[in-house]
């Protein structure tokens, strides 16, 4: 189990993050998909 503190700057972390998060999520979603090849890392 994660500590709460932990988890409180995890979710800082994400919020931060949020955009990377959502670009990340949409090349997953492009690679899930089977567009990987479009995908550049």
């Amino acid at each position: 189990m994660l500590e709460l503190d932990h988890c409180e700057s995890l979710g800082g972390l994400l919020e931060e993050h949020a955009d990377d998060l959502q670009d990340l999520h949409q090349a997953w979603q492009s690679i899930s998909s089977g567009g990987a090849q479009e995908v550049a890392w």
